[in-house]
């Protein structure tokens, strides 16, 4: 065969080979993931969410009362009777350009509560607006355009809920685990671009600036997570990596790549060496990625071009949460 069409006909198998490849590459399975309490029901703001985080446990979450201010007379008198904590049922904030801009609402499990918590964030000398209906608590950070329809929407009820406003990163949830080994107790989103995640690893100690880097090689723009407790949530001193493994906290974050999942396999290689992690563990059977990062164990595993992080201060807890993504596919 002249060489010409010898050298066209491998490029028709080779096109044929990669054709079959991206056909035969399934994508993970969707089921009802196991959800915080009242997550599905939820509304957030009719606004251009960077990230969004929704928290509930079933049962009340004490918050201290200073996380909301504490220059108003009026108030801290109030919180004689109240104590130094508040009670909430559910915390829904979405997140703008920065972590300074940020919306949405919390309800707590009294107005008298709900009152005492406006009051405070009121006299705070932040741009901060807050607004109550019953023991629903609308609030409110920062200037500009972003903050301003924020609140609109909040205060007109032109609120929307997640599974409508953000279909893709729904998507990326009902992949999630439908049988976690432990409650969830919050969910959301967030973008990769922008620097937001560092931003958040940064504040709250946990150190994985590296792994938000490696992110971008991968194509990565949106990724949908759930947090678990080994315990009901306690008193929220202060939100920070030690705090979490107080509370035996386990996370799972599943993104969607570019790479089509044939590519993407041969991508996570650099990916794990970027952020330390070393392959040959397995999980259900199948290699995974592992390692630790700062006092957090990682599992690393990708189906079809999603990829699948679970994260916990124990490696069981990780393994398992691969493992149950793994055993609904």
């Amino acid at each position: 065969m002249p060489k010409p069409i010898t050298n066209l006909v491998n490029l028709v198998l080779l096109g044929a080979a990669l054709l079959l490849s991206l056909g035969c590459t399934q994508g993970p399975a969707q089921r009802d993931a196991s959800l915080p309490p009242g997550f599905t029901e939820a509304r957030i703001p009719n606004a251009g969410l960077n990230a969004y985080l929704y928290a509930s446990q079933g049962s009340p979450i004490r918050l201290p009362v200073k996380w909301f201010g504490g220059g108003d007379p009026q108030a801290i008198a109030a919180l004689a009777a109240l104590g130094d904590t508040v009670d909430v049922q559910s915390i829904g904030l979405g997140v703008g350009t920065t972590l300074d801009h940020f919306g949405g609402q919390i309800a707590f499990t009294s107005e008298d509560e709900a009152e005492t918590a406006v009051q405070l964030a009121s006299s705070r000398p932040a741009k901060l607006e807050v607004w109550r209906s019953g023991a629903d608590v609308g609030i409110v950070s920062g200037s500009g355009d972003w903050p301003a329809s924020v609140k609109a929407s909040l205060q007109a009820g032109d609120s929307v809920l997640f599974s409508e406003a953000y279909p893709a990163a729904w998507e990326l949830l009902r992949m999630l685990p439908a049988s976690p080994p432990d409650a969830p107790v919050a969910a959301g989103f967030a973008k990769v671009e922008g620097g937001l995640l560092d931003s958040v690893s940064g504040r709250m100690g946990l150190g994985l600036t590296g792994v938000t880097q490696a992110l971008g090689g991968l194509q990565v723009t949106d990724m949908a997570f759930i947090a678990y407790a080994g315990q009901p949530l306690g008193d929220i001193e202060t939100l920070s990596a030690d705090y979490l493994r107080q509370q035996d906290a386990s996370f799972i974050v599943a993104m969607r790549s570019g790479y089509p999942g044939f590519l993407l396999s041969f991508f996570l290689s650099s990916f794990a060496t970027q952020a330390g992690l070393e392959k040959g563990a397995t999980a259900s059977g199948q290699e995974v990625f592992t390692g630790e990062v700062d006092g957090n164990y990682l599992v690393v595993k990708s189906i079809g071009n999603v990829i699948f992080i679970a994260a916990a201060t124990d490696r069981a807890k990780a393994e398992a949460l691969v493992d149950a993504v793994l055993a609904q596919q």
